[in-house]
């Protein structure tokens, strides 16, 4: 939208495309609808997107229920293993199996009392990216299926973190499977407008770039594969989603997490890489469409999945959950802000996310904000930033996530009162692992009517309608570190 010349314009990405001979077009579908309430507006766009594309979840009706539950990530990072697994679990008291689907108990100020929290998921950091059956055995000598079982004893659902697209570069996979890999041509065209690319370039690719044009000599029309993000301390590799032998291979990894280990949630990272280049006739919103869809499928219809660094639309009314922001981080705000990256980590980034994306929500997917912090060591936000990010969390996801360690004597008295004040909805589903029993309509859970910025020149001031219990109220919020009127 282009205010200045009074315009609107869509746009369809086309390139890559290759039209069958047998008469097949290309059409762009688009949409147009127009209401006085906000609700109203993405309420038909909702509608309009499943009467043409259907709806995969699991949970359907995720605008009316609030998952809650822990995740590794935010204390541990990559640094986990058995006894630091079962050392969280252990501020979760058992429940009986006859309660198995209850709430977990930890203990908060004024006693005993009941934690929603209905998953625990286990994070990054159990095996090299890529080969994710063959685990670290150092790290987890009973098993990924024993740990499934002992979280289940707790009466939570496990989770478990994917990246299925993408391969660590000191994989296995990379090293013996090297046919698997997505490859670019190289040297690379350009593919910037300047006439200069984007390509982050690697040395040492020796003995990898066999599809094609065989060694990446750098002669014309040899390929490399293609180097999908730098993380995992290596970087990665992006798998070949076109290639069966890549398919049957990632159903195979879905089918043993799921079916043979017990984890019935899965959080699915990284998986923009499937529409990094198009390729093999596809555009990239094609590729990622059916990279989705593919997801699904190796899921089974009632697999929780939280899908992570996805191009949005593409996990519309596929993905039960999605993170639809940035990180957030042990800081308010962070220097990367000066560098033009719009995903830097911390938590202003995040909760701009979340303010401006609130009406996806039980929409096309449960938003997932990131987590929430309670404590306040390993940490540099202090107690008005944590209430903050705590409390529009809540108000605005769907999926409300914690990595803090739960045990009470690392929780001071104000702490524990933010935990008993900060619970999520009364509403959260007994169980999800069995997702048909969250088709019960719960009590009247808070309504998000609309958020808006009352004044432009003031960026980070944001206020919330809600309605609850019949009544309206305003939460004004400001993410800024200046007063503001």
């Amino acid at each position: 939208m282009d205010t200045n010349r009074d315009s609107f314009t869509i746009l369809q990405d086309c390139k890559g495309k290759e039209l069958k001979a047998n008469g097949e077009k290309w059409v762009m579908k688009t949409f147009i609808t127009w209401d006085t309430q906000d609700t109203a507006v993405w309420d038909a766009y909702a509608a309009t997107w499943t009467s043409h594309l259907g709806d995969r979840r699991a949970i359907h009706n995720s605008l009316n229920h609030q998952l809650s539950g822990w995740t590794s990530w935010y204390l541990h990072y990559e640094n986990i293993n058995e006894q630091i697994i079962h050392q969280n679990l252990a501020h979760y008291a058992s429940t009986s199996s006859h309660h198995q689907h209850h709430a977990s108990q930890v203990h908060l100020h004024g006693g005993k009392r009941e934690w929603p929290g209905k998953v625990f998921q286990i994070d990054d950091g159990y095996t090299t990216v890529g080969d994710w059956l063959d685990y670290d055995r150092t790290k987890f000598p009973g098993g990924m299926d024993s740990i499934a079982r002992a979280i289940r004893e707790k009466g939570l659902t496990p989770g478990l973190w994917l990246a299925p697209f993408l391969v660590s570069r000191k994989s296995k996979i990379a090293k013996e499977k090297p046919h698997w890999l997505a490859q670019q041509p190289w040297p690379p065209t350009s593919n910037r407008r300047d006439g200069t690319n984007d390509d982050d370039s690697d040395d040492d690719l020796s003995g990898l770039g066999c599809c094609g044009g065989g060694i990446n000599t750098g002669r014309p029309g040899s390929t490399r594969p293609v180097h999908a993000h730098p993380a995992f301390s290596v970087g990665a590799y992006l798998l070949d989603l076109e290639n069966p032998e890549v398919r049957e291979h990632l159903a195979n990894v879905f089918r043993v997490v799921i079916q043979e280990w017990g984890f019935k949630m899965l959080k699915l990272d990284f998986l923009f890489g499937a529409a990094l280049l198009a390729r093999n006739g596809k555009t990239r919103g094609q590729l990622m469409y059916e990279a989705m869809q593919m997801v699904r499928d190796w899921a089974g219809p009632d697999t929780i999945l939280l899908g992570c660094g996805v191009p949005l639309g593409a996990g519309f009314n596929v993905v039960d959950f999605c993170r639809i922001g940035s990180d957030v981080g042990p800081e308010w705000d962070s220097m990367q802000r000066h560098f033009h990256d719009r995903e830097y980590i911390s938590c202003k980034n995040s909760l701009t996310s979340t303010l401006s994306r609130w009406a996806m929500s039980g929409r096309f997917f449960g938003n997932d904000a990131d987590v929430y912090f309670v404590r306040d060591w390993k940490m540099g936000l202090n107690i008005t930033e944590r209430r903050t990010l705590m409390l529009l969390n809540h108000l605005l996801g769907h999926l409300v996530f914690t990595s803090d360690y739960m045990d009470p004597t690392k929780l001071n008295d104000t702490q524990k009162r933010m935990l008993d004040s900060f619970f999520p909805w009364p509403s959260t589903p007994e169980s999800v692992d069995h997702p048909s029993t969250l088709s019960i309509r719960p009590l009247d859970p808070p309504k998000i009517i609309r958020v808006l910025q009352p004044n432009p020149t003031q960026k980070d001031l944001y206020l919330i309608q809600v309605l609850h219990n019949n009544k309206t109220f305003i939460v004004a919020t400001n993410l800024s570190s200046k007063r503001q009127t």
